[in-house]
């Protein structure tokens, strides 16, 4: 379908730039999502590539082709916005054909057009409905729909499900990750929540006040944040932070101290890049499900730490302590409850798996 380039963007907004040299290729027939917070340029982005909004300066490409300069219309491409934007006085069928009767299609192909796509989103028996009458997953199922009849190279979904309750959000997951497959479409989503983005980008692209702090698979995303922001926003629940002084101990260890406990990071990974640091304050993360309870009454490892149980979260299968070691309280994922609230345990912090970050700039040093 399409390959979409963005080439040394530069957005200037409100007198500040916004966007400084944005670089993304989307690549053809992928699923690819843009998050982070509101105000971050996710939406900006999209706007962009349909042309409602131009850069400043670089240049968009679909399919090798610049379409800086060219009308929306004339791009070829759906968007499906969060606010559904309905015709309020026209029913299902008529706010899903008006489009294609714009391009003066026959009344046959759009209704073999429109039936299909109904069937696709189980709202046949909506069709005949004005959108008051609607539930808001059918409405964004008609938004969608009217995104589906125009056969487009290129989908953008701006927030789609944000209007939508938590059931009807999984269920509508689900369809668009299905629609994604049968249309063999390329697709690019917006959305400020991180489980969407984790479930559903085959890229996924972290967006922080204008700025684009990473782009790669959920699994490197998730395991490999490359920045502090990524880190925290990828992932639910939250990693665990802490701010620590990079030390070398008497007897040659790295450390990272918090001040009420610390860690040896003196693995071969970190020392080099520790060493370089010593002395300098870092943010120290690390996963719930990388905190360990020590069940043993001997402690074998370097990295343990008494902690108190403060709360417990049961989800059925997962269970979520939540726990301070001496000043810090931190979260960890559990697939059963061994302990009960005020309990004292032991927690043992895999410190292969933590992740360390500037304090400046909240690059990744480790």
């Amino acid at each position: 379908m399409s390959r979409v380039i963005l080439k040394n963007i530069y957005k200037n907004c409100a007198k500040l730039p916004f966007f400084q040299e944005l670089n993304i290729d989307v690549e053809d027939q992928s699923f690819s999502v843009l998050t982070g917070p509101a105000g971050a340029g996710k939406s900006l982005v999209l706007r962009l590539i349909a042309g409602l909004e131009e850069p400043s300066r670089g240049d968009i490409l679909i399919d090798d082709v610049s379409v800086r300069g060219l009308a929306p219309q004339k791009r070829d491409i759906a968007m499906v916005f969060q606010n559904f934007a309905l015709y309020p006085n026209m029913t299902v069928f008529a706010n899903m054909a008006f489009g294609l009767k714009i391009k003066g299609f026959k009344r046959k192909e759009i209704l073999s057009r429109i039936c299909a796509a109904a069937e696709m989103l189980n709202i046949e028996h909506v069709l005949g409905k004005y959108p008051k009458t609607l539930t808001k997953e059918q409405k964004q199922r008609t938004a969608i729909g009217r995104a589906i009849v125009k056969k487009p190279k290129l989908f953008l979904f701006d927030e789609p499900l944000a209007n939508t309750d938590l059931q009807s959000r999984a269920q509508m997951r689900l369809l668009l990750k299905q629609l994604h497959k049968n249309l063999k479409a390329t697709f690019i989503y917006a959305t400020r929540d991180n489980t969407e983005a984790l479930s559903m980008g085959d890229k996924i692209s972290v967006f922080k006040d204008g700025f684009l702090l990473q782009t790669a698979d959920n699994i490197e995303i998730y395991n490999n944040p490359s920045h502090y922001f990524t880190a925290s926003f990828m992932g639910s629940p939250k990693m665990n932070f802490f701010e620590a002084d990079i030390l070398r101990k008497s007897n040659g260890d790295i450390c990272l101290n918090e001040g009420s406990f610390e860690i040896l990071a003196s693995a071969d990974k970190y020392k080099e890049k520790l060493i370089t640091n010593l002395g300098q304050k870092a943010i120290v993360g690390i996963r719930p499900q990388h905190l360990h309870i020590k069940t043993d009454s001997i402690l074998d490892t370097a990295n343990s730490f008494k902690a108190s149980v403060e709360l417990i979260e049961s989800f059925g299968r997962e269970v979520h302590l939540h726990c301070k070691i001496g000043k810090k309280r931190v979260v960890i994922i559990k697939n059963e409850q061994e302990v009960k609230a005020a309990d004292e345990i032991d927690i043992m912090i895999d410190a292969s798996n933590i992740l360390i970050f500037n304090m400046s700039d909240g690059a990744r040093i480790v």
